[in-house]
């Protein structure tokens, strides 16, 4: 397929989700960049590629559930519907790679196994969902959600650490809070007080 008409369909389906989804996309794919270049955690391009990529279209499978993503409170129909998105997500990228499907698809799986929607853990979760699913849930934290207050960043990173060896891969937690605390730019590109 032809790689300008992949880049407008993708810019298409970005545009199509609700702001909030959108800016949370960005600043997930921009933050995993800085903490794989900064890390030095993966050296090829090509898999570096996946996890940027992977990271700008996790939520992709949101497009639709924009009166859903507003409420505070939602009944059970709704939350099994929202946890499919993952899976929505890799069925409306069928013009992209299968390593950045797989990313999309499994950035909500956990390290102990109770994640979605495959119950995959540990090693079996490839490594740019586990970086995606970290930094997702950071920038949800910090920058919180109509429904959700921001945290400080010391409760994030208290929330991080609290997860490691549950909900993430501990050893990718440790230096995703070492990165956050040696970052020079992360407190100025999420706007917290120094």
């Amino acid at each position: 397929m032809d790689q300008k008409l992949i880049a407008e369909i993708i810019e298409h389906l970005l545009n199509s989700l609700n702001k909030e989804t959108y800016e949370h996309s960005i600043r997930v794919s921009i933050v995993a960049s800085w903490f794989i270049q900064q890390s030095g955690l993966i050296e090829e391009k090509k898999e570096k590629e996946i996890v940027i990529l992977g990271a700008l279209f996790h939520d992709v499978g949101k497009i639709g559930f924009e009166k859903f993503l507003q409420k505070k409170h939602l009944t059970s129909s709704e939350k099994q519907k929202i946890r499919l998105h993952s899976e929505w997500g890799e069925d409306n990228l069928v013009c992209i790679s299968k390593e950045i499907r797989k990313v999309v698809r499994h950035h909500h799986e956990r390290w102990d196994g109770k994640g979605y929607p495959d119950g995959l853990k540990e090693e079996e979760i490839p490594l740019p969902a586990r970086i995606v699913s970290l930094i997702d849930a950071f920038d949800v934290m910090i920058k919180g959600r109509s429904y959700k207050k921001p945290k400080s960043l010391e409760k994030a990173i208290e929330e991080l650490k609290k997860g490691a060896g549950s909900q993430f891969d501990p050893v990718l937690t440790e230096r995703f809070v070492s990165f956050i605390k040696s970052s020079y730019e992360l407190p100025i590109f999420y706007n917290l007080p120094p």
